[in-house]
């Protein structure tokens, strides 16, 4: 299943995870396929930043996914000095 892409630039893509999706790969085989597994075939490394619980679907079921950790470290950095 493909993923909506909401928004892309060169640092972030952000998606519409469907309800029942895992975010991230489950520990058990039929669990594997997820959101972040579809976008690190299409993207390689990502950095997944929130999980969303696998039924989640609603304005908010979107997921923010960083595409280089140089960009995710650096505004984490921001973050914490506030």
């Amino acid at each position: 299943m493909a993923l909506q892409i909401l928004y892309e630039d060169a640092h972030v893509v952000v998606v519409d995870k469907p309800s029942g999706m895992l975010s991230v790969p489950g520990r058990r085989l039929e669990n594997h396929h997820s959101a972040a597994s579809w976008l690190q075939a299409r993207y390689g490394e990502i950095h997944v930043v929130h999980r969303l619980d696998m039924d989640t679907k609603n304005n908010w079921g979107n997921s923010i996914v960083i595409k280089h950790a140089e960009f995710l470290y650096s505004h984490l950095s921001h973050i914490r000095k506030g």
